[in-house]
């Protein structure tokens, strides 16, 4: 899942805006722990969240994060 993450609402306080990307184990039963965020902090904060030009990768999935457009982030996503 990628989500944008932006200075507003529930996130107004974020350091930075970028996007955020997890993966969801559908084996494993809600408030068991079904997400994964990959990041260096632990819960993740902004370390985890990707800015224009940085790459997420993880079993074989890339997220690159293009741009920030008026639109919305531009994000490629490349599946093996």
């Amino acid at each position: 899942i990628v989500e944008s993450r932006r200075k507003l609402g529930y996130d107004l306080r974020l350091r930075k805006e970028g996007a955020l990307v997890y993966k969801v184990d559908t084996s494993v039963r809600t408030g068991e722990g079904p997400i994964v965020v990959d990041s260096i902090s632990k819960p993740p904060d902004a370390s985890a969240l990707l800015g224009p030009g940085e790459v997420w990768n993880s079993d074989g999935y890339s997220v690159t994060f293009k741009e920030v457009t008026p639109e919305g982030d531009l994000v490629e996503i490349t599946v093996p």
